[in-house]
């Protein structure tokens, strides 16, 4: 069974996580055969899904979690529904891209890689996004090290080694295709960026065990080298794998 970790607060998801460089998408569809029906795998509250619609003449977007898909945005081209990733209700060779961001570690890995096989047209796609830890400057990067490597130590799930190793350790199917690394900003304010912190999922699961919230741990320090309502450029490293099958 998969984890669910993503149900609670999904409306605090769809706020607080950041968003994708729409220019990613549009070279992801140069890249696929076709650009007929695209398939957003894990899509949470669809923060990829709706700069995908914009090349695929159909995107069909699916999640384990209705809370996560409720909050999602509406789109006449963009079909949603709960399923998971090694079942989706999709018909053989019929995909031209199946992208995953930021939920690869999550999947029973050879189930959901088999899927891809079936589902994916000659020379379509398999394209999978990840990133790690935000940047903002040297002072908040060491409170949110802090907070990730010692409180929230224990607390987060044997997958986020997964993330951390940006993806090396899986061994993806088909050949590889060349995709530079990029990055997603934002400009926030503070109290945004302790939104986006309260969605972790080691968060969460601190909470859970402790019922202490971490934030309020590490809130002070903010403040001290973040003054209310001052907006910052935050920073991820993003990573898109991106496969091909074979013709």
């Amino acid at each position: 069974m998969a984890k669910d970790r993503f149900s609670t607060q999904s409306d605090q998801y769809q706020q607080f996580r950041p968003g994708y460089p729409v220019a990613l998408f549009r070279r992801l569809a140069e890249l696929a055969p076709e650009r007929r029906r695209a398939w957003d795998c894990g899509c949470g509250t669809g923060q990829a899904t709706a700069p995908l619609a914009q090349f695929f003449d159909e995107v069909i977007a699916s999640d384990l979690s209705w809370q996560q898909l409720s909050q999602a945005e509406i789109s006449h081209n963009i079909a949603y529904c709960a399923a998971s990733a090694d079942s989706p209700p999709l018909a053989a060779g019929s995909l031209d891209l199946i992208l995953v961001a930021q939920a690869l570690h999550w999947f029973n890995l050879p189930a959901f890689f088999g899927a891809c096989d079936e589902l994916l047209r000659p020379q379509g796609v398999l394209a999978v996004l990840t990133y790690n830890l935000l940047s903002v400057s040297p002072e908040v990067d060491a409170i949110i090290h802090r907070l990730y490597f010692e409180v929230l130590h224990g607390h987060w799930d044997a997958e986020r080694k997964l993330v951390e190793n940006a993806y090396a350790d899986i061994d993806f199917p088909f050949a590889g295709e060349a995709f530079a690394d990029s990055e997603m900003q934002c400009q926030w304010s503070r109290d945004q960026l302790l939104g986006y912190l309260g969605t972790w999922s080691g968060l969460k699961q601190h909470r859970k065990t402790t019922e202490l919230d971490a934030l309020e741990l590490i809130a002070p320090e903010l403040e001290a080298v973040w003054a209310d309502r001052e907006v910052r450029l935050v920073r991820w490293p993003l990573r898109c794998i991106v496969r091909r099958k074979a013709p």
